[in-house]
């Protein structure tokens, strides 16, 4: 998959151009660009099941919240900052990948939406 090469299989747009972002990404991040991609592969694969890869997705919460988790909310799996992750989707350019991934978190984790909605500079995301 040229991950661990300088030879990169990279997309070739639909007026064909080569996308240079992309593959600028890929070139600077490639094991994050993959495991992107495999998150939303596991997490969107047997969705008629019980998915375990799913329900971690949409039940985790902030690691910098204040709120000590009580035993009338559901188990999370883990927590995670979302701080980081708010300024990570932020600060790279927008991709189908991103986007799926922010789309699944603000539809389905109600910990991510309540974050994000409180946030001043929200205007970054968009």
């Amino acid at each position: 998959m040229g991950i661990g090469s300088g030879l990169k299989n990279f997309q070739v747009a639909s007026h064909g151009y080569i996308d240079q972002d992309k593959k600028k990404r890929d070139m600077e991040t490639p094991l994050a660009s993959q495991s992107l991609l495999l998150l939303l592969v596991l997490t969107n694969h047997c969705t008629a099941t019980s998915n375990p890869y799913r329900d971690a997705l949409f039940t985790f919460t902030d690691m910098e919240d204040g709120d000590p988790m009580t035993p009338t909310k559901a188990i999370t799996t883990f927590q995670f900052n979302l701080h980081k992750l708010y300024a990570t989707i932020c600060k790279i350019p927008s991709t189908d990948q991103v986007t799926l991934l922010l789309y699944m978190l603000l539809h389905r984790n109600p910990n991510v939406k309540k974050y994000i909605m409180k946030r001043p500079d929200i205007n970054l995301l968009v």
